[in-house]
């Protein structure tokens, strides 16, 4: 999965609603998020923290802790999507490191996918080809 934290939040409930109970399905939860949220659609990063994430960020901790093993990836780092601005680079970083604490808080693995994107082929940049 990927995409917004939202579209993340949707799949997991969708995945729910077919399979029923999470502690009976004998599979990892993996999900993928880059915190696409923090970006506007000139992707340049926006100012402060994307309204609600905190509280969406809630949401889905909650429903991958249903989950018997999940595992979170918050894709990336400035260096990685090509965040030029010094400052816009460190307050990144930061989000994505507050992120990463928040799921952990709620059990689930959480890892940053570096030694995955470092190694992929990004079209434009942004895109896993």
């Amino acid at each position: 999965m990927g995409g917004t934290i939202r579209q993340s939040i949707e799949h997991v409930e969708k995945f729910l609603a077919v399979r029923g109970n999470p502690e009976q399905v004998n599979c990892a939860v993996i999900v993928s998020w880059s915190v696409n949220e923090a970006f506007s659609t000139q992707r340049t990063l926006l100012p402060g923290a994307p309204k609600g994430l905190k509280e969406l960020i809630d949401i889905l901790g909650n429903l991958l802790s249903k989950f018997r093993q999940a595992a979170f990836i918050v894709g990336g780092s400035s260096e990685l999507w090509g965040i030029r601005d010094e400052i816009d680079a460190d307050e990144f970083d930061a989000l994505l490191h507050q992120c990463r604490m928040a799921f952990d808080r709620f059990g689930i693995i959480v890892d940053s996918g570096l030694s995955v994107w470092e190694t992929a082929h990004l079209r434009g940049g942004w895109s896993l080809v």
